[in-house]
């Protein structure tokens, strides 16, 4: 993840854009004037608020600025589409989501963006998209929620934790130069996210002949020495800590007290990668220690252009998964130019024309191409500011480019990037 920023931004925002009409039926080698278009509204549901605070506000900002390109995009194109973006809080609270999610499409969304935990998401797919076929992007990242049966309407951008529990032992492997005959003290929330990171980060680090001590908690626990205590109990070689920032500020804490804990020795998933360390977790547990976070191509011209326009931006400068909720609102705008619709289940059935080796490459820099492509019937394979695109059969990345970052100084530099990909 790219570092968090707090801040939040108002429950509900539109950004509305220029132009009118498109292609209705048949595909088009180019689009004309007389063209009947369509306005597609992107529901953007994310948490302002609650245990995962940080994210929503940077991650709405993405979003819309997704939208702004997919509208300067269809101008140009010669496309009289519009787009827009609606936005509510989820309060990192699944009744709550649901909530907002209906709320988004009371207001017209036919495409999601968000939320940010699995407990949400399933919330919203149970009781609002499952029936409806409509699209859900989350930047939710556990395991378990491929468990459930979504009616092929979840796509995630962002890679599953499958794949960041590995970043972690590879990481952890790297520090310790290996890992056989080694000791990995794991403390993990008892949530989704957390077990999930725990179960397939202990497989593998046993697999590779290292040794994992997990101990579990909840949230709103009235204390946490007990667990702070079996974990350095341990004599671990290093720490893994799976969990929401909330909590392991207490987790923390209670890790500082037993006198036994080593910041430089801890290394973090993803929802703990904050920048700057918020009041509630103390820094002595931060400081030196290292977080793994899904990541973006540093190089690329797509990436260094992104970068460029997010900071230069009015709203916070980085945050969490910027660059994944900014592709999941240019693919839900690019789905629906494929479709020729807002139905939902017209999106929902475009989305692996987007994706894959199977099109041609195009970055949102090269948005207005793609946008005649897809109009005309074609194919294309879009290329991310996190990387490219390439769905697998459930609707999950087939590989993850994940940053390993340190915090020195208080803040997090990066230190490598490692590229994960499916077995």
């Amino acid at each position: 993840m790219s570092r968090f920023r707090l801040g939040r931004l108002a429950a509900t925002v539109a950004i509305t854009a220029l132009a009118a009409g498109v292609v209705a039926s048949a595909p088009l080698a180019r689009p004309t004037a007389k063209s009947a278009g369509f306005t597609l509204t992107i529901g953007d549901v994310e948490d302002y608020t609650g245990a995962l605070g940080p994210i929503g506000a940077p991650a709405d900002k993405a979003v819309k600025l997704a939208v702004a390109q997919l509208n300067a995009a269809a101008k140009k194109a010669g496309l009289p589409d519009r787009f827009k973006v609606t936005t509510a809080d989820t309060q990192s609270d699944p009744q709550q989501a649901i909530s907002a999610a209906r709320q988004v499409v009371d207001s017209g969304a036919t495409c999601l963006t968000g939320p940010a935990s699995t407990p949400e998401a399933i919330a919203i797919l149970n009781a609002v998209t499952k029936v409806r076929r409509m699209v859900m992007m989350p930047t939710a990242t556990s395991i378990a929620l491929r468990q459930t049966n979504d009616n092929h309407t979840i796509f995630r951008v962002v890679p599953p934790d499958s794949l960041q529990a590995r970043a972690l032992v590879i990481a952890v492997k790297q520090y310790l130069r290996g890992a056989k005959g080694k000791t990995v003290a794991l403390g993990y929330l008892n949530l989704p996210y957390g077990t999930g990171i725990r179960n397939a980060f202990s497989a593998a680090w046993k697999a590779l002949g290292g040794k994992v001590v997990t101990v579990g908690y909840n949230q709103d626990q009235p204390s946490y020495d007990s667990e702070a205590q079996k974990l350095v109990a341990a004599h671990p070689a290093a720490f893994v800590i799976a969990d929401y920032p909330d909590t392991f500020g207490k987790v923390a804490a209670a890790l500082l007290r037993t006198g036994g804990f080593n910041a430089k020795k801890l290394f973090v998933s993803d929802a703990l990668a904050v920048d700057p360390i918020p009041s509630t977790i103390p820094a002595a547990a931060l400081l030196g220690a290292h977080a793994t976070e899904a990541g973006a191509p540093q190089k690329t011209a797509v990436a260094k252009a992104f970068n460029k326009l997010y900071r230069s931006t009015p709203g916070p400068k980085t945050g969490a998964l910027i660059q994944y909720s900014f592709d999941s609102g240019i693919l839900c705008g690019l789905a629906a130019v494929a479709a020729h619709s807002t139905a939902p289940d017209k999106i929902r059935s475009e989305m692996t024309k987007i994706s894959g080796p199977r099109g041609k490459p195009l970055t949102y820099l090269q948005l207005s191409r793609a946008m005649r492509a897809l109009a005309a019937g074609k194919h294309v394979h879009y290329i991310g500011v996190s990387g490219p695109i390439d769905f697998d059969s459930r609707g999950d990345t087939k590989s993850g480019l994940y940053d390993l970052l340190q915090w020195v100084g208080g803040h997090l530099v990066l230190k490598k990037q490692i590229q994960v990909t499916k077995r």
